[in-house]
């Protein structure tokens, strides 16, 4: 699967009030006059990576596209995980525009009054300590930061706890020397948009029932397995076709009411062609409530 980001944006210590979040191209590393500049970008799997998928692989592609006129200075490049929130933003120009209020910048993570815990950000507190990948960039051209452990236990994280999913920071090593700096493609640029590449397994995704309980008014399924979203269906004869029952949901149980002394209810993933025979979707036994006392 191939995944382009849903955010990204500068930090540029030269212009620390600005937000550059909608240019073509975002930059890491030490500018020609010594100020640093840092990249963030982030990738959205919801929707796109089952739930309950297990990671076996990330990579990330970008593309230099312009680098100092001098050739710049070679130096290796760093991802780390992003602890904090932050705003793409909307400003357009290479240097940015004073941010407006919500846009992230050098000095704020969210503009006004919301600050990194340093300006432009600290390791070890706004981004991980820990390397998630690296990569040795020198001139214009594409680099794939390969995947690594670190690499992929972020993806996974980010699958598993998608409210704390706020991508990487990518910054050079030598950050501090001039010249260091090259400009990325970013997701303004469609034709070199970064790309995070994944391989996960599912394990077994049959959807499979695993319990049916009703009272007097109610069926109510459970099943495991599948993918999400979930459509419930019933009719009140098997003679009759199957009528959707309510929207689709993400997770079981789901309660149906109940077609008078006699039901057949299924559950079916919501992503298969309506009509056709939905491969995983579970007809339930004719659910009777029981008999009213004498």
């Amino acid at each position: 699967m191939i995944l382009t980001p849903a955010a990204d944006t500068t930090l540029h210590q030269k212009f620390p009030d600005h937000n550059i979040g909608s240019h073509f191209d975002f930059a890491a590393g030490g500018v020609g006059s010594g100020e640093r500049t840092r990249a963030l970008l982030r990738f959205d799997l919801n929707g796109k990576v089952p739930t309950g998928a297990t990671i076996q692989s990330a990579s990330l592609a970008l593309r230099v596209t312009r680098q100092p006129s001098s050739g710049g200075v070679d130096s290796a490049f760093e991802l780390h995980r992003v602890n904090q929130t932050w705003t793409e933003g909307t400003q357009t120009s290479s240097s940015g525009q004073p941010a407006a209020p919500g846009e992230s910048t050098w000095n704020a993570r969210i503009n006004p009054g919301i600050p990194w815990s340093a300006a432009g950000g600290v390791i070890g507190n706004d981004f991980g300590a820990d390397v998630s990948a690296s990569i040795d960039v020198t001139g214009r051209g594409a680099y794939t930061f390969a995947s690594t452990p670190t690499l992929v236990r972020d993806v996974q994280f980010w699958l598993e706890e998608p409210n704390s999913n706020f991508g990487w920071v990518l910054l050079s090593r030598d950050e501090n020397k001039p010249e260091t700096a090259r400009r990325f493609a970013s997701r303004e640029d469609p034709a070199n948009t970064p790309m995070l590449t994944i391989e996960f397994t599912t394990g077994s995704n049959e959807l499979r029932l695993t319990a049916i309980n009703f009272d007097s008014s109610q069926v109510t399924l459970s099943w495991i397995g599948g993918i999400g979203p979930f459509q419930a269906q019933g009719k009140p004869s098997l003679s009759l076709p199957w009528e959707d029952i309510g929207t689709p949901v993400t997770t079981a149980p789901v309660a149906l009411p109940l077609f008078g002394r006699m039901g057949f209810f299924r559950i079916r993933q919501a992503t298969n062609v309506p009509g056709s025979p939905p491969p995983g979707s579970t007809n339930t036994p004719p659910a009777e409530p029981p008999p009213p006392p004498l």
